[in-house]
């Protein structure tokens, strides 16, 4: 079971009647050794396959989009939506069950569930009124609330206590979530230091549909003889149903404060204008009708509030002990570029999965990376020989990060929810301030619905890429490249049409590019050289397509840097990056990682009246999972990547973090390639030898189209006849050698603009060695 700490950030669904079910046949429920499933998982169960196909059903409910979900004592858990500053939900019984989602499975399909009944629920709307109205006035894709209304600034942890902080207005709020329990029933409270504000203010308690409610004086909750004890106000407030009772009171209520029911089914708190800040407790409990007096109890158990501000400065460390490993160095010592592992900390005492999706360096060499399951590790040791790597856990219950960025020394992270800065307020090595830097987007529970990657230019903004094809057709900022600036808060769409963009990438001079997968309306996978206002070929997944709702179709797309053959070099791509200046051969060469082939590509790209293009080579080296992301480790200038399994990639390892580092031992490599009016220069790292590299037959090129349509991927096409499937050779009529035998100028007689281009070369280096390549290139512009 995996220990993620006090919380965990991901889309929850509540149980059963009250929200999205899904329902499987008897022998989805259990495992590969025919042992029955647990019903709650707090984590990864390495021996749980991934679940059968199931029916879903959808029931009256609803789904916390950015639910942080938090261990509250006495078994029990609420969930905190940061999108609507809602405490949405409260249940005893157990943590999430997560055993159809990404967090246990390689490929998850639905969100996280609540395992049990809800002893509470609030909803999916504004956890605070905007001046009386409880109106969730949303676009109907959601996202936050309007930051004048209400605003999520991030979380404190301290040890295995969690504190939300968040704005009302102009009114900061902090609230610590926790439980009481007496007589074997258990009550949630919500702690809430409320700041001076100028405007009366709403808290939205709880809500309970078709249930009947009202304002219940204390007296009438206590046992026969007993005297009542509880808030200031001397009254609770109830909803019933089913011959159950949700019943919610104040401890320390400011004056003027007034519990109440609004609309039949809502429990509200209204609260007067506050000169200085108050200090409260909420308490709600679900108890039957027939037991009410036992909330009179669990109201004396709760009757110390204690200020959450002094856990807002970094409390005790929960992950002291980092784990130490022992890399390998690669043991060819003939070629010019080599892969080193760091041997990862799957064996760690929170069992915490170690699926690598982000890394960044440090200026002095040590590396943060985040992992699919939401943690954050600080790497050390990775210094020439990998003999000893330390891994710290810095950070965990992130929701689903995919991309990391080290800037101006701080940690920032790209989960769906938000980009969070990871802020150590006491110096021990472990985040205290889980901030929002920004959380301007919507949210889709689809499991699918990924951000990618995390890159930041020259000024400190921030780019990252959101998922296309598993979203809903009405959402906004789907399939798009998204752009934040430095000082966080707000973002701006850069640029639309990317269905499954799995990386980016931000060069030396500024320049962003990013990948792109096959499927509806990308025919393979693509590199994009990015504009502003850019639009990359992707429209819509036909599957998603509301009725009714069309969506428009444009006429053309910008064209790629480069198509990519399918499926190799590769089948889905990576992200981008650029080697450093003392990397060999190859040095401030743009590499693009290959995700679906375990490979990394050296892209040779050139510009021709000021139209990009080019072509990627796939580099022979082998990784031990699909890599995703890649940086330069300024300390040695030698490159880092890292990646995991999932679907559609041949990877052999769960995940992986290598080197690939320079040698100083002659490469071989293709550097560069030229389109000529009729004829095509390819560029070497090392001399060739004359005779093959003279020879038209050391060669073949072929080239072809593929058709830009809504259905999955393509067909290829000849350049010479459209509707023909098939290839066109491209004749090697004669080869110019340069001098100092590192280009060729392969003859072929007048170019014209294609799609893709495979060029095959059958060589040898000057000192003998075989040399097999192929470059797979786009023409879009012909000198």
């Amino acid at each position: 079971v995996m220990d993620y700490g006090p919380f965990l950030s991901y889309s929850v669904l509540p149980p059963a009647k009250s929200a999205k079910r899904t329902e499987t046949k008897e022998s989805d429920a259990k495992k590969e050794d025919g042992k029955k499933a647990d019903p709650i998982s707090d984590g990864k169960d390495t021996g749980t396959k991934p679940a059968a196909k199931t029916e879903e059903k959808y029931v009256d409910g609803f789904i916390a989009i950015k639910g942080i979900s938090v261990h509250v004592g006495n078994n029990s858990t609420v969930c905190f939506d940061t999108d609507t500053l809602n405490l949405a939900a409260g249940w005893t019984g157990g943590f999430l069950d997560i055993r159809k989602t990404n967090l246990d499975n390689a490929r998850g399909d639905t969100a996280a569930s609540v395992p049990v009944p809800l002893q509470f629920g609030a909803g999916t709307g504004p956890g605070w009124a905007q001046g009386d109205s409880f109106a969730d006035t949303r676009p109907r894709d959601g996202g936050p609330l309007p930051p004048e209304w209400a605003h999520y600034r991030g979380l404190y942890r301290n040890g295995q206590k969690v504190v939300f902080s968040y704005t009302v207005g102009k009114a900061e709020v902090l609230e610590s979530d926790g439980t009481v329990a007496t007589g074997g029933h258990v009550a949630f409270a919500r702690t809430i230091r409320l700041g001076a504000s100028a405007q009366p203010q709403r808290v939205n308690i709880c809500e309970l549909k078709g249930a009947t409610g009202g304002v219940i004086p204390l007296a009438t909750l206590a046992a026969a003889g007993a005297t009542a004890t509880g808030p200031a106000n001397t009254s609770a407030a109830g909803l019933s149903l089913n011959g159950n009772d949700t019943l919610a009171a104040v401890v320390g209520a400011p004056a003027g404060a007034v519990l109440a029911v609004s609309e039949g089914s809502r429990v509200q708190l209204n609260l007067p204008a506050l000169a200085a800040p108050a200090i409260f407790k909420i308490v709600i409990a679900t108890v039957p009708g027939a037991h009410r007096a036992e909330f009179s109890d669990l109201l004396k158990s709760a009757a110390t509030v204690e200020d959450p501000e002094p856990l807002c400065h970094g409390g005790p460390a929960l992950w002291e002990k980092p784990v130490v490993t022992e890399g390998k160095l690669s043991s060819d010592t003939k070629s010019g570029y080599v892969v080193d592992t760091a041997k990862l900390p799957d064996d760690n005492p929170w069992k915490s999965w170690i699926r690598l999706s982000g890394v960044d360096f440090f200026p002095d060499g040590r590396a943060a990376v985040c992992t699919w399951n939401g943690d954050v590790w600080i790497v050390s040791g990775l210094d020439d020989t990998l003999g000893h790597v330390t891994w710290k856990r810095f950070a965990a219950g992130m929701y689903e990060p995919l991309g990391l960025k080290i800037y101006d020394n701080q940690i920032y992270v790209i989960g769906r929810d938000q980009i969070t800065r990871l802020l150590d307020l006491n110096n021990d090595g472990e985040a205290d301030f889980y901030e929002n830097f920004c959380n301007a987007w919507p949210a889709s529970p689809i499991y699918h619905a990924f951000n990618f990657d995390l890159q930041a230019d020259s000024k400190g903004n921030f780019y990252f890429t959101t998922t296309g094809n598993q979203a809903f057709p009405w959402m906004r900022m789907k399939g798009d490249v998204i752009k934040v600036p430095k000082y966080g808060g707000t973002c701006e769409v850069l640029a639309t049409g990317l269905r499954a963009p799995n990386g980016m990438g931000v060069g030396p001079n500024d320049e962003i590019t990013t990948s792109d997968n096959q499927g509806n309306w990308t025919p393979v996978d693509r590199i994009n050289i990015v504009k502003p206002g850019g639009f990359y070929g992707f429209v819509v997944d036909p599957r998603r397509e509301v009725k009714g709702h069309p969506v428009p179709v444009p006429d053309h797309y910008d064209p790629p840097l480069c198509w990519i053959r399918y499926p190799k070099p590769d089948n889905s791509a990576g992200g981008q990056v650029w080697a450093s200046k003392n990397w060999g051969p190859l040095s401030d060469h743009m590499l693009c990682t290959s995700y679906g082939q375990s490979d990394l590509m050296a892209v040779l790209q050139e510009t021709v009246d000021g139209v990009a293009q080019g072509g990627v080579v796939k580099l022979p080296l082998k990784f031990d999972a699909g890599i995703m992301r890649g940086r330069v480790n300024p300390k040695d200038g030698q490159l880092w990547v890292c990646g995991l399994k999932g679907w559609q990639t041949n990877s052999a390892m769960e995940s992986c973090l290598q080197r690939v580092r320079y040698t100083g031992k002659p490469a071989n490599v293709p550097t560069a390639l030229h389109i000529l009016p009729a004829a095509i220069s390819i560029t070497f790292s090392d001399p060739l030898d004359q005779q093959l590299a003279a020879d038209e037959q050391s060669y073949g090129i072929e080239e072809w189209n593929y058709h830009w349509t809504s259905t999955y991927g393509s067909p290829e096409f000849k350049l010479s006849d459209p509707k023909a499937k098939g290839h066109d050779e491209v004749p090697v009529k004669s080869v110019k050698v340069s001098p100092d035998r590192k280009t060729v100028t392969l003859e072929t007689g007048p170019l014209k603009p294609v799609m893709q281009m495979a060029i095959e070369m059958h060589l040898k280096s000057g000192d003998g060695k075989d040399m097999e390549w192929e470059i797979d290139n786009t023409i879009n512009k012909v000198p």
